[in-house]
């Protein structure tokens, strides 16, 4: 059986990389401004955590 702790785990550095990759790439990108980075980087602070808490369901629903 698969154990839901390597699970979390393996989620949480996924979360970590895509969390932050998404805003650094979003700073760096040159075709925006300012206020449409911040704009974008607020975007991702809400949708990213709420798609891996989904996720999160889905694979604890699925692991037990």
């Amino acid at each position: 059986m698969y154990d839901f702790r390597k699970f979390e785990k393996n989620l949480k550095v996924l979360f970590v990389i895509c969390f932050l990759g998404t805003i650094i790439f979003t700073m760096f990108d040159a075709t925006y401004n300012l206020k449409e980075k911040i704009i974008f980087s607020l975007i991702y602070l809400i949708t990213v955590p709420i798609s891996f808490f989904i996720l999160y369901k889905i694979g604890k629903f699925f692991i037990k």
